[in-house]
């Protein structure tokens, strides 16, 4: 059996959720964790403890390092400005959700994705959750009787410190 080579992710903003995704890409064995990009300098020392490349361009980063991929942790409006520089280099960009703040300029970098070849994911991490895996399971198994309407709320606590990120 030959080994695969780990797939190359840059992680491009390195707040709340960017710091998680750093954290799953180093402890993934079948990806590298290749460089990271904020444009808040403070940032910094969030590569050099991953001991990675820092930049505060994203497409800089990307034209030298070269990632396979790259996840768009910055805030909603700038996600798509970096997921089309990402496009153009031919590199897969996930992107946090929301993909936009704007649905029209969402369909369109949808087709634009499209016509370039390259695939683009949106994080939907609670997808994978197993309290909605649960919830899945219960209404698929007909316990609950056939459904016709339904609402389902999802609560969690963030503490100050979520919010107080410098963007």
């Amino acid at each position: 059996m030959s080994e695969l080579n780990p797939v190359r992710i840059a992680v491009i903003g390195a707040g709340a959720m960017g710091r998680n995704h750093i954290r799953f890409v180093t402890e993934e064995p079948e990806a590298e964790l290749v460089a990271i990009a904020d444009a808040f300098e403070g940032a910094r020392a969030t590569a050099e403890a991953a001991g990675v490349p820092f930049y505060t361009d994203p497409a800089q980063m990307m034209d030298e390092v070269k990632p396979e991929a790259v996840i768009i942790a910055t805030p909603n409006d700038l996600h798509l400005g970096v997921a089309r520089e990402a496009i153009k280099r031919n590199i897969v960009p996930l992107v946090e959700k929301p993909i936009s703040n704007d649905l029209e300029d969402a369909q369109a970098f949808a087709a634009e994705g499209e016509t370039a070849g390259v695939p683009v994911l949106v994080g939907q991490h609670r997808r994978h959750n197993p309290f909605v895996n649960k919830a899945k399971e219960i209404i698929e198994s007909g316990e609950l009787g056939k459904l016709t309407v339904s609402s389902f709320h999802y609560m969690i606590y963030k503490n100050d410190e979520y919010f107080d990120v410098e963007w």
